[in-house]
Formats: C-alpha cells, sequence, structure tokens
C-alpha cells in the first residue's frame, strides 16, 4: 500500500505497508510538496518493490528499498519541477540511495 496516511502518524509524514503470510512491515517518510502531482509514482513504485523483492524475496528489505528510490525519484522531481517522474536523473539513486528509512515490523 503507497500513500497510507493514518490518523496517528506525523502530519509531515506519508508511509507504505507491506504484507505477506509472515508479517507486516510499515516505512515512513518525509511528505514532500510535489506540484505539480508528478504521473506514474504508484507504477515506480511497484516495479522498484518488485525489483528489489526479486533480489532477496525479503519483503521488508523490498519496501525499505523501494522507499529509498521513490524519495531520491520525487526530490529529484521536485527540484526539477517537472510532473514526469525524473527517473533517469535519479538513476544512481536507485542503487545506492543517499537517504535510507527504516521499516517497522506492524504485524
Amino acid at each position: 500500500m503507497t500513500s497510507l496516511t493514518r490518523k496517528d502518524a506525523d502530519p509531515g509524514h506519508i508511509e507504505m505497508l507491506a504484507d505477506d503470510r509472515d508479517g507486516a512491515w510499515l516505512v515512513s517518510t518525509p511528505r514532500l510538496p510535489l506540484d505539480p502531482p508528478p504521473n506514474g509514482s504508484g507504477d515506480a513504485v511497484a516495479a522498484l518493490f518488485l525489483a528489489h523483492y526479486l533480489k532477496a524475496f525479503d519483503p521488508a528489505e523490498a519496501l525499505e528499498q523501494a522507499a529509498a528510490a521513490i524519495y531520491a525519484i520525487f526530490q529529484t522531481t521536485r527540484r526539477m519541477g517537472t510532473r514526469e517522474l525524473q527517473l533517469i536523473a535519479a538513476q544512481d539513486e536507485f542503487v545506492n540511495p543517499s537517504q535510507r528509512f527504516t521499516v517497522t515490523r506492524v504485524r
């Protein structure tokens, strides 16, 4: 689940949740003001999660890596002031993200 906003969460953050038979994991990142809102972010998160999941079959690790990558993409997209996700400009962040976000097990 992406763009999760819980009542008891920090309003300055946005969360993602991954759930499978072994547990559920939550990750929170700062909420970036994106104006205009970018196109394709859900597809990008799905692709990033799947790519990382296929490396180790670990949903917590995949969620952590996907969150770091999409956050970097959003930062780059915001900095460039475009509606299109800046995938090429942020491609190094897919492999070596400059910011990491810790996943928390919630179930």
